[in-house]
């Protein structure tokens, strides 16, 4: 498929696409609506709202809502170690203006390059499975920025982190370095890292209670203001 254009809000069911899409751009997308996509999506861009709405590709370029998300996934298809056109299944950049919140949101990915919330992010889980073992210098999770309050979310991400950036967090984790589907203990993998935070960081140790890390291997932080 090449591209897609709607001036009103997508519906009308699962759309499956088994090659590449360039584009699919609409007004907003209706709560019965969803699309899987075999290969690469180059751009998807919505003016209006995200309504809890399922996209699965093999790779996202680039991934924008310019008004809020409330709820639904945003994955990519592959095992980490896997190749979509050649390219690491991934997120390259993905960018929501008004914010995310209301539903349990997910966004899950091989590797992911930029995430930026305008304003908050709320009940979201943030991904990026692929380790430094799979993906080398591709793991990991360049940016993630949220100018609101990062509230009761998780940040789980198999390789290192390059920066965490917000304007306030609570009842939220950041781990760096951990298995993709983590629950209540840390396993941690590697020397991955979180290179810079906003807020305060401390490296988890043999004593952490809510960690089973042997020696320092990845910086952790989790804020409760």
């Amino acid at each position: 498929m090449s591209s897609a254009f709607a001036k009103g809000a997508l519906s009308g069911g699962t759309w499956s696409i088994a090659g590449n899409a360039r584009s699919i751009k609409a007004a907003a997308t209706g709560s019965d609506w969803s699309a899987t996509v075999n290969g690469t999506l180059s751009t998807l861009a919505i003016t209006g709202g995200w309504a809890g709405n399922a996209l699965t590709a093999g790779n996202i370029g680039t991934f924008v809502v310019k008004g809020a998300m409330t709820g639904g996934s945003v994955t990519t298809m592959a095992a980490p170690e896997a190749l979509v056109g050649g390219r690491i299944p991934g997120i390259r950049a993905m960018v929501v203006t008004g914010g995310i919140g209301s539903g349990a949101t997910i966004v899950s990915a091989s590797n992911v390059g930029s995430v930026v919330v305008k304003g908050d992010m709320i009940n979201s889980t943030l991904r990026a499975t692929g380790s430094l073992a799979s993906l080398g210098r591709y793991a990991g999770l360049r940016v993630v920025k949220v100018t609101g309050t990062l509230a009761d979310s998780v940040v789980d991400v198999a390789g290192p982190i390059g920066s965490v950036v917000t304007g306030a967090m609570t009842g939220s984790r950041v781990f760096a370095g951990v298995t993709p589907t983590v629950t209540t203990l840390a396993i941690f993998l590697n020397s991955a890292f979180i290179g810079s935070s906003n807020k305060i960081a401390r490296e988890m140790d043999d004593s952490s209670p809510d960690s089973d890390v042997r020696g320092r291997y990845a910086l952790c932080f989790e804020c409760r203001l």
